[in-house]
């Protein structure tokens, strides 16, 4: 009963001084809503990025040249077509697919575009994900016969036609004087992660049948095959094999690099949390700042209310009642600030997401982190002034003025 009471008037104190509370609660706000907004928006962009891993990257190894290796990389140990076709044998290896790219300009009548275009087989979409919004992939026949078809992205296509609808059209690829008018098979869509058309900005590319893209640009041999192996299998055991198999076939298996995209976006994952972390606890200084803010009014109050003391204690109150009333009134306000801040902050993280349509995360242990250090604020910056309240002799406080 007596702790109700003491909790009935330490609202009405609040209450009573509205503007003053409100300013001593605002620190705490503007912490906790800035935890909650920066953590919202670092789980929205690692859930952005491991969806478009699961979609891009499952999965998926490349084997390049390691052109930093010990000795020069000489044209024989570039890639042939019998290379790919033992890597793709391997018993854990669904497709192998190699590919050649070059910078160069596309143009359709009075609109040119730089665009890296990427010389490819039939399989190519068996290791990465190609999905299409209008037309074909690139087919054997295709690769066979030297066709002089593309398929473009959907930005290109809107950038040199203003539509996406352009199967059937045509344009012209020019690399260094040669020029090559290709037919317009498919239109890729853009991919649904937030954060990699971010990252891709202006980037336009597009696929060409690697038997053209070789006479091109007069090469025969591949500097890069990439692989998708089964679902749930080793992707190192994999790589190991891959190593194994080229070096059975007479390489030099040192100027071999394996790149397991798995292991890239793990690292990349733990980066943007350890960076999301760190800007948190940043964040979170404010809280100190709310808590000492906490504190001055705290103290100003026990000034005011010296007289009000004085009575208390003079009809009965004890010590360890007025600490708890004083104490009580900055966890109060401290709660109050620490649930507005939760509530505004998750507002705006919503709307924030949603307007850049990146999914809505609720980060349900930095929301409870950052809820319980708000109260541990307002009691550890609480004490000081509840202490010094309920030390208060009576008899001075009655003759405060």
């Amino acid at each position: 009963m007596v702790l109700f009471e003491i909790f009935k008037v330490s609202i009405q104190n609040i209450w009573v001084n509205k503007m003053r509370s409100s300013l001593t609660m605002l620190g705490l706000i503007i912490g906790i809503m800035s935890v909650v907004i920066i953590t919202t928006l670092g789980n929205a962009a690692q859930a952005d990025m491991a969806g478009a891993f699961q979609e891009y990257g499952k999965g998926k190894l490349t084997v390049n040249m390691d052109y930093n290796a010990d000795r020069p990389v000489y044209y024989r140990d570039l890639f042939d077509d019998a290379d790919v076709n033992s890597m793709s044998n391997i018993e854990d290896v669904v497709a192998a697919a190699p590919d050649i790219s070059r910078w160069l300009s596309v143009k359709n009548e009075d609109k040119n575009l730089t665009m890296e275009v990427f010389g490819v087989n039939h399989d190519y979409n068996l290791v990465d994900h190609i999905d299409l919004i209008q037309g074909r992939f690139l087919t054997e026949t295709d690769i066979l016969g030297r066709r002089n078809v593309i398929v473009i992205d959907e930005k290109a296509a809107n950038e040199l036609f203003g539509t996406a609808e352009v199967v059937g059209e045509t344009l012209t690829m020019t690399f260094r004087y040669q020029t090559t008018e290709l037919m317009i098979m498919g239109v890729t869509k853009m991919t649904d992660s937030v954060i990699a058309n971010m990252a891709m900005g202006n980037y336009n590319y597009g696929y060409i049948p690697i038997s053209l893209a070789t006479r091109v640009f007069n090469l025969e041999r591949y500097p890069r095959v990439t692989i998708q192996a089964i679902e749930a299998v080793e992707l190192n055991s994999v790589g190991n094999q891959i190593l194994s198999l080229l070096e059975r076939r007479n390489r030099d298996k040192e100027i071999y690099r394996i790149n397991n995209l798995e292991t890239g976006f793990n690292q990349m994952d733990q980066t943007l949390g350890f960076l999301t972390a760190t800007i948190s606890g940043i964040a979170a200084i404010s809280l100190l700042v709310g808590g000492i803010g906490i504190m001055n009014i705290m103290l100003v109050s026990v000034t005011e209310r010296t007289r009000e003391i004085g009575i208390r204690k003079a009809i009965g109150a004890n010590r360890a009642t007025i600490l708890l009333q004083f104490l009580l009134e900055a966890i109060i306000l401290s709660f109050l600030g620490g649930t507005l801040g939760l509530l505004i902050g998750s507002g705006i993280g919503f709307t924030i997401v949603k307007l850049i349509n990146l999914p809505f995360i609720i980060a349900v242990d930095g929301i409870i982190i950052a809820f319980i250090f708000s109260v541990v604020v307002g009691v550890v910056f609480g004490v000081y002034p509840a202490n010094k309240a309920s030390k208060l002799d009576p008899i001075d406080a009655l003759r405060y003025e």
